[in-house]
């Protein structure tokens, strides 16, 4: 019997071609885009579910408070909290620590080469002999346990040792890493890349953290309680009860409290993150990669099963508007014996055979989008990404789904009364007409909640992006500088930067150890003068022509200028500072002492020679950091990034000068030029957002193409309700867009009232969103406005087509039944 019905099914769909192929459409592109939002959202919340020992182990987070002012919450903590904290709680079975290199540029060579390749390398971190212990990253050669345990060796990544010995075997060779000090490292074993699904960045080298503590025993780094500098992990014992261990935790606080920050007017405050929490919980300070996407998440899920409702809401749709065609069908079934049961069975085995064809469609549409999807999202997802139960759920809830969808029509149409349908006398209950508008409402509803959530996502990024930042981003041309200095190290770069401003295309060159975008760490203790109170501030170094190369505005006084040697050694200060100072105003902050470098007596005194705007030094904070900025000549710290700032002309218009590699080849042969744009640089910055809004952005596009399919069916529906109307008023002269208004009446009727239902969802949506950006927008009306005039036009041009299909027919077919 079975078999019958398949027959039967497979020659009615193949019979219906057009509603076949509008049907299958559109559960595909449910279905597919449902599969690919599935895939990209296991990948989000895979994030270092695959360590082994993940529920046992958590990072401490750290908020350290200076004088009563907060300098923000931290991935990470002091060092020594590691080994205290595993002394004062029993609970604690190891701990490890990763600490990134400072400078965080290293220039890294082979040893044993008379020419060695030479590269910078950006992804190196110190880590502790218990590293691989904890995390369930693969060791290609060497003993997790031995490789880390001496100083002076190192792991590298399977890359990075492609990259420096081929297809040789690196363990036992020698890599010298340059950066604050010219260090050889033995190399004790290769670790695989590590998967995009980790919190943790990638890492190329991993020194051992005792060459650290080696290589500076007089910093008595174990016992360095004010340094936030060090991701520290704990793993606790099998069965360990967490909320007890955070009791243990306050207590631990309290006694450094008494001990160690009290006297100093500080606090620091800890807690423990879960492991598995880091990639979708709060986004801390010095994270390794952007957190907080617990929201997308949530959003992405939402557009994921709305888009599939949407797909299952058209097969409604368009099934109950074929009713009219197919009720003589069921007539005359029913007076040749046809049970009811047996009619529904029929339907339900149609429905069955063109969602199982739907799914495989999907999955050969997903095996095409998969490539272009992941250069999309930047990702490398596969089919093989789901486990066999996942897929199996997700075609289990396809079939489920369609055939729910049928169980409707299938009902319609098998209770159709046959002496009725036969006499022509068969009419729709307004039932039937209230469901399907109540449907066509709730898919308006949702694919207008899509176009503002995507509106929205676009302007925020967009604020973020382009709000003034307090300096001027475009053709700022960023080179970082070289980690091998000489001895004439500011020599060389005084005849680099005379070099580029021989070129007319250069408005401006200047050098600095941090660039916007990025966080000041380096700070220090300043006192105004006569002032008994001392300042925790930030400190960041600056070159001649700093403030004119990078557009930032001089209040008051001067910039650093080499024609006049006494302001050499004063500083400039930020509009914030001033007022952390105790000026009211920058003309009174000019000349006045600031004595700075110590948190007991001063070892400088500066006069304030200017007082800058403040800036955006972070692009997602809102706050301006207090900040002073002494001249970078003169400072020798081995361990300072430098940043040269070239101000280029317009008319380069992005383009790398060619007089710029010349130039620097000629006095930093050395090292690797590495350059970016400033705007570029602050574009990667968003990389987050911008992806979010190009996923929503993506398949709010395919819900409105699947939804209007939807509307098609209403229309397809309207237009058989009214065939014998519609040719009364062509014969009595109607034109089309007289019919035209008539078919679409019900369409935006159904459009209002789902304006008035979706704009209280989007405000409290929208806002929810927002509320997790310190810095955010205010919603525009036309976020409300502008999803109606889309849905309206694309509606009316569907419409439009169908009005155009009616006018053509003959109105005496449609009366013949009459």
């Amino acid at each position: 019997m079975i078999r019958i019905y398949l027959a039967s099914a497979v020659r009615h769909l193949l019979k219906k071609r057009t509603f076949t192929f509008i049907n299958a459409l559109g559960l595909t592109l449910g279905m597919v885009s449902f599969l690919l939002l599935r895939l990209y959202l296991n990948h989000e919340s895979s994030y270092d579910q695959f360590h082994v020992h993940k529920d046992r182990i958590y990072r401490l987070n750290s908020h350290w408070i200076q004088q009563g002012r907060s300098q923000g919450e931290r991935a990470e903590a002091p060092p020594p909290f590691a080994w205290s904290i595993a002394d004062a709680i029993p609970e604690v079975e190891s701990y490890t620590r990763l600490h990134q290199t400072v400078p965080k540029r290293q220039v890294a060579s082979r040893t044993d080469l008379e020419s060695p390749a030479v590269f910078e390398e950006t992804n190196v971190y110190y880590g502790d002999s218990t590293f691989f212990e904890f995390f369930s990253f693969p060791l290609l050669a060497g003993s997790e346990k031995e490789v880390l345990k001496r100083p002076y060796t190192a792991v590298i990544s399977a890359s990075t040792a492609r990259k420096y010995f081929g297809n040789q075997n690196p363990v036992g060779r020698v890599l010298n890493l340059t950066g604050e000090r010219s260090i050889n490292y033995e190399i004790t074993g290769i670790f695989e890349d590590l998967p995009s699904n980790t919190h943790i960045s990638q890492i190329d080298i991993i020194p051992s953290v005792y060459t650290k503590l080696t290589e500076h025993p007089e910093w008595d780094i174990e016992n360095h309680w004010f340094w936030q500098a060090f991701y520290v992990y704990f793993k606790f014992r099998p069965g360990t009860d967490i909320d007890h261990v955070n009791e243990k935790l306050m207590q631990f606080e309290l006694e450094k409290q008494q001990l160690i920050y009290g006297p100093r007017n500080e606090e620091m405050k800890a807690w423990f993150q879960p492991l598995t929490d880091i990639s979708l919980g709060h986004q801390y300070s010095d994270e390794y990669k952007t957190a907080g996407k617990a929201n997308m998440l949530k959003v992405l899920t939402i557009v994921s099963f709305f888009i599939l409702f949407i797909a299952w809401i058209n097969y409604i749709n368009l099934s109950t508007s074929r009713s009219l065609e197919r009720a003589r069908e069921v007539g005359v079934r029913k007076v040749l014996g046809s049970k009811k049961s047996e009619l529904i069975l029929q339907f339900m085995v149609e429905s069955l055979t063109l969602a199982v064809l739907a799914i495989v469609l999907s999955i050969g549409l997903a095996l095409v989008l998969i490539p272009i999807f992941n250069d999309f999202v930047v990702l490398e997802l596969s089919l093989t990404d789901l486990s066999s139960y996942q897929i199996g759920s997700m075609m289990a809830m396809f079939l489920a789904g369609s055939l729910l969808a049928n169980v409707y029509p299938a009902l319609v149409l098998s209770g159709f009364r046959p002496v009725l349908v036969l006499k022509g006398q068969f009419r729709f209950s307004g039932k039937g007409n209230l469901l399907r508008k109540s449907l066509v409402v709730f898919q308006y509803v949702i694919t207008i909640l899509l176009i503002a959530g995507t509106l929205l996502i676009y302007q925020q990024t967009s604020f973020l992006r382009d709000r003034d930042m307090g300096i001027d981003l475009e053709q700022l041309l960023v080179v970082k500088g070289p980690k091998i200095k000489s001895s004439h190290h500011y020599a060389d770069y005084q005849n680099f930067k005379q070099k580029l401003l021989d070129q007319p295309e250069v408005l401006g060159v200047t050098n600095a150890n941090f660039i916007p975008g990025r966080a000041i760490v380096g700070y220090s203790s300043f006192r105004p003068a006569g002032a008994n109170q001392s300042f925790i501030t930030k400190i960041h170094r600056i070159d001649y022509d700093f403030t004119s190369t990078t557009g930032l505005a001089l209040v008051a006084g001067t910039d650093f200028d080499e024609n006049r040697p006494a302001n050499n050694g004063g500083v400039l200060i930020n509009e914030s500072a001033m007022r952390l100072f105790g000026y009211e105003t920058a003309e009174e902050a000019l000349g006045k002492g600031l004595g700075w470098g110590g948190t007991g007596a001063d070892t400088h005194t500066s006069p304030i020679i200017g007082v800058v705007r403040d800036h955006q030094q972070q692009s997602h904070s809102p706050e301006t950091t207090p900040a002073v900025f002494p001249l970078i000549r003169g400072y020798e710290s081995p361990w300072a990034d430098e940043y040269f700032m070239v101000r280029l002309n317009p008319t380069v218009m992005g383009q790398i000068p060619d007089y710029l590699s010349k130039a620097w080849n000629e006095f930093f042969f050395r090292d690797p030029m590495v350059t970016f744009f400033m705007n570029e640089h602050f574009d990667r910055l968003f990389n987050s957002e911008k992806q979010l809004r190009g996923v929503i952005t993506l398949f709010a596009l395919l819900a409105i193409v699947i939804a209007n399919l939807g509307l098609l069916g209403l229309t397809a529906y309207t237009v058989a309700q009214k065939k014998k109307e519609l040719g009364i008023r062509k014969i009595l002269g109607a034109t089309p867009t007289q019919l035209l208004r008539l078919l679409s009446e019900n369409a935006f009727t159904a459009l209002i009232i789902s304006a008035l239902l979706a704009s209280p969802l989007v405000y409290y949506l929208a806002n929810a969103w927002l509320n997790s950006y310190a810095l955010r927008i205010s919603i525009p009306i036309w976020v409300y406005v502008l999803p109606l005039v889309m849905i309206a036009i694309v509606s009316a041009l569907f419409m439009a087509g169908q009005t155009i299909k009616a006018s053509r027919v003959n109105p005496v077919n449609s009366l013949r039944e009459e």
